[in-house]
């Protein structure tokens, strides 16, 4: 059988209702039923749809990137940043891992940092509208 191929418009809201991101302004996404290209709850909402229709899904915070650890937030003096004097909501690399989180700086005490490595979306309750434009077959 040839695997399904979904394409959706969708906007992102984080728990306040504030625009994290959206489709509507570019490209729809397409993706392969069944082939963990989106997250599970995303996907499975959609699933349930025909072209044409349109659905809220919510994707519970610790089925995404978790929730927020305190542990995460870390005091950091200025020789242990990549680069001097960034400022409150930068955000850094702590290590070479192009796939971990990036640090942000939530704070400046005199000769320290405070950075958070937590995901920025951890501890975060997703809502995504979404419109079901198209099914293939491929």
């Amino acid at each position: 059988m040839n695997p399904r191929v979904f394409t959706v418009h969708y906007t992102l809201y984080d728990p306040a209702g504030t625009v994290m991101d959206s489709t509507r302004d570019r490209q729809p996404l397409s993706f392969v039923a069944g082939a963990g290209q989106i997250l599970a709850e995303l996907e499975e909402g959609i699933l349930k749809l025909n072209p044409g229709d349109r659905a809220e899904i919510s994707v519970p915070s610790d089925h995404v990137f978790g929730s927020r650890e305190e542990g995460r937030v870390m005091k950091l003096s200025r020789e242990q940043l990549p680069k001097p004097d960034l400022q409150i909501g930068q955000q850094f690399r702590v290590s070479g891992d192009p796939a971990a989180p990036p640090a942000t700086v939530i704070d400046v005490t005199g000769a320290y940092y405070i950075v958070d490595t937590n995901h920025p979306y951890a501890g975060m309750d997703l809502r995504f509208e979404v419109e079901l434009l198209a099914i293939d077959q491929r």
